[in-house]
């Protein structure tokens, strides 16, 4: 492996220019504490509190919002003959992975034939991918799986086809 030596020396010369920046920082914090701390302990109480107990409140809703969508659960929709099946799971978005999905429709995939395995062309579109990401980032709330005749899913139908929103 042979190591380009224009690149190593812009590597050293921005190493060295990072820690001299870290270096002239504490030496200024230092010198200048005494005097920044002295200027600011008057106006503490009045504006530096209650500035960081607003933050500290935003962020803590702004925690429950993100722990909120992902606890939220994702239906599971089987398109069969322009009829909807939902799975009678559900996903939590935090658990919700492609890996995750294919393995709930392995469960419900009729295993009488040899085969037990599974194909489903939309699985492998870009579509799926997108209504993927979709999900994950909390814009949907259920992926609609189409499948076609030609694809080799046979859902146990236990249920009556519901209409799904």
């Amino acid at each position: 492996m042979e190591i380009n030596k224009q690149k190593f020396i812009d590597f050293i010369k921005l190493n060295l220019w990072l820690i001299s920046i870290l270096f002239a920082s504490i030496i200024a914090l230092y010198i200048f504490s005494p005097i920044i701390i002295k200027y600011f302990s008057d106006y503490a109480n009045n504006v530096v509190e209650p500035i960081v107990i607003w933050v500290e409140f935003l962020t803590i809703i702004y925690a429950w919002c993100l722990y909120y969508r992902r606890q939220q659960k994702i239906k599971i929709i089987l398109e069969i003959d322009n009829k909807n099946y939902v799975l009678p799971v559900s996903i939590l978005r935090m658990h919700f992975t492609r890996s995750e999905l294919l393995g709930i429709l392995q469960i419900y995939n009729r295993k009488d034939t040899n085969n037990a395995t599974f194909e489903i062309q939309h699985l492998a579109t870009d579509n799926f991918f997108a209504d993927l990401q979709l999900v994950q980032l909390g814009k949907n709330q259920e992926i609609r799986i189409p499948i076609t005749k030609n694809d080799n899913y046979r859902y146990k139908l236990k249920n009556e086809p519901v209409q799904a929103s």
